[in-house]
């Protein structure tokens, strides 16, 4: 087996050898580049201790010493680079309570979660596989190293990256595997609030998001919200438009969670936890009977965002909404106006009329906002201070 590694990789790599040491590239990088992937980066592990790393290169970061990591500094990004180790007791669920420095390869290979990560590829010597990561990957099955409930026990955020890597490779998971998954999934609720957003996320936007359902069903998300959905299927999920925003307001929606409380719970950004509410509120609501209320929506939830809401709306609602979408499409392409910025007349031009400043000037916007809504083509300078004067009008003969 035959991997194209980038002559960057291939030279700390070199490097390293030339020096006496073993240094192969591992886990997602071998993964992704089998898979005919680009990797987002590039990890090394090496028989070398941080210290001869760091003596080895010229430019080196010590990033994670304790854990025997250094970033070596190339042209092209860092290269992480990490010592052979084991680790000893996890005590948190997450993070062992130190780390042992290993002399073998497999010794390190051995530690990692799942199969397809357990690779590891050097030039000189190919592809080392202790654990069947090259058949899993042609297979698409996601299977734990080692003993599935051991690596579920030491880190229980695998139980979610279980699920997480099966929805963006769409892979299935392997049965022992997700039994085991299942059964120390409660321990989710003890991994840092941030660490849970991040694979989550990941999650709903892989390609099969659907791969959650097991773990939703099973009540393991229920600490941040997310109760098990009552519902039979989840594949519908998986043809929802590729928004984070959309996609978690979706899910909220189907576990019958509140967006705010489970961004909170799991310490989301502000940003996405307004964008899904806006898209919930949405969700629930009644679907808009005009071409003028979807206008009037329009300042909940902004428009180019109502393709993406109308798609969902038919997915998880059964909506017929064809017409619904014609009249979006036809709005947009007209550019017909919805908020007061767009009005061919602002404050100043109504004051010039005699209305005084403040809320009369302000509801007077509102009534032409809401004729302009009604009728586009009235939004013209001319139009608009013809209806204010008739009204102005009106009301001193009144």
């Amino acid at each position: 087996m035959i991997i194209s590694l980038p002559p960057h990789v291939c030279a700390c790599i070199e490097t390293l050898e030339q020096a006496g040491f073993e240094a192969w590239a591992v886990g997602g990088c071998v993964r992704d580049l089998l898979r005919g992937v680009n990797p987002h980066d590039y990890d090394l592990t090496t028989s070398a201790l941080p210290v001869d790393t760091m003596r080895l290169f010229p430019h080196v970061v010590p990033t994670g010493l304790p854990y025997g990591t250094v970033s070596v500094i190339t042209p092209q990004g860092p290269l992480e680079v990490t010592t052979f180790r084991t680790e000893t007791a996890y005590l948190d669920f997450r993070r062992p309570s130190g780390v042992i420095f290993a002399s073998r390869l497999r010794d390190d290979l051995s530690r990692r979660d799942f199969t397809v990560n357990a690779m590891a590829y050097t030039p000189a010597k190919g592809l080392c596989d202790f654990f069947g990561g090259e058949a899993d990957l042609k297979a698409r099955v996601i299977r734990a190293v080692g003993e599935p409930a051991l690596r579920f026990q030491e880190d229980a955020l695998r139980v979610l990256r279980a699920f997480r890597f099966a929805s963006q490779l769409d892979f299935v998971i392997e049965e022992d595997t997700i039994t085991a998954a299942l059964s120390w999934g409660k321990n989710l609720s003890k991994i840092s609030a941030e660490r849970v957003a991040a694979e989550l996320v990941k999650a709903l936007m892989g390609n099969r998001p659907s791969r959650l359902f097991p773990l939703l069903k099973s009540g393991a998300l229920a600490f941040c919200g997310l109760m098990p959905p009552n519902i039979t299927s989840f594949e519908t999920f998986d043809r929802l438009p590729l928004v984070d925003s959309l996609r978690l307001a979706s899910l909220c929606f189907l576990c019958s969670a509140q967006v705010r409380p489970v961004c909170a719970a799991l310490k989301m950004s502000n940003a996405l936890q307004k964008a899904a509410a806006a898209y919930q509120r949405q969700l629930t609501e009644p679907a808009p009977r005009t071409r003028s209320e979807l206008k009037q929506r329009f300042s909940k939830l902004p428009p180019e965002c109502w393709g993406g809401l109308l798609q969902a709306r038919a997915l998880l609602l059964g909506e017929k909404n064809e017409m619904l979408r014609e009249q979006w499409k036809d709005v947009l392409a007209k550019r017909e106006p919805w908020c007061l910025s767009q009005l061919a007349v602002n404050g100043n031009d109504l004051r010039a009329l005699g209305i005084l400043p403040g809320r009369e000037t302000g509801n007077a916007l509102q009534m032409l906002l809401q004729a302009v809504m009604e009728h586009p083509e009235w939004n013209t300078k001319e139009k608009l201070l013809e209806i204010i004067s008739k009204r102005m009008d009106h009301q001193a003969g009144g």
